[in-house]
């Protein structure tokens, strides 16, 4: 394990599946103490936490929806009580996968790389973001996305 992140806590929400668990897997590989966030997907969020685990990593589930404002406060509120701080937050929203195969298809067409980024591309991304070799890097978006938006 790499110890990059040693003693930070990070939140990834949506980080059951897809790329929130990839970033939550990226990141305590990196030495941060996660807290993966779901909504509905109990056992593959509980999946998420083994992943960590047996990696050697450290992680909380937090069960919260994203889009209730009063919620997120009282779960990130009580993520910094018993966990002292929250260094990293990433907002995950997975939208390609979820979109019908002919679409994604034509959608495909239109990005210069020729294809869609996977889970680890992004989760590499977020990790060189956390890192504090990238501390002077603020307020920027990072377009991982094949040269799509250019």
């Amino acid at each position: 394990m790499n110890a990059s992140l040693k003693d930070q806590v990070g939140l990834v929400t949506g980080a059951s599946r897809g790329i929130g668990r990839m970033v939550a897997c990226r990141l305590a590989q990196a030495g941060a103490h996660m807290v993966v966030n779901f909504l509905r997907h109990a056992a593959a969020a509980e999946e998420t936490l083994q992943r960590i685990e047996a990696a050697g990593g450290r992680a909380t589930l937090a069960q919260f929806d994203v889009a209730d404002p009063e919620a997120v406060q009282g779960a990130v509120s009580g993520l910094v009580e018993r966990l002292g701080r929250c260094d990293i937050l990433v907002n995950n929203a997975e939208m390609a996968a979820s979109l019908p195969e002919a679409v994604r298809t034509e959608y495909v067409k239109l990005i210069p790389a020729g294809r869609l980024g996977t889970a680890e591309e992004v989760a590499d991304a977020v990790l060189f973001l956390a890192r504090p070799e990238s501390a002077y890097i603020t307020g920027q978006v990072i377009g991982v996305n094949g040269g799509l938006y250019m």
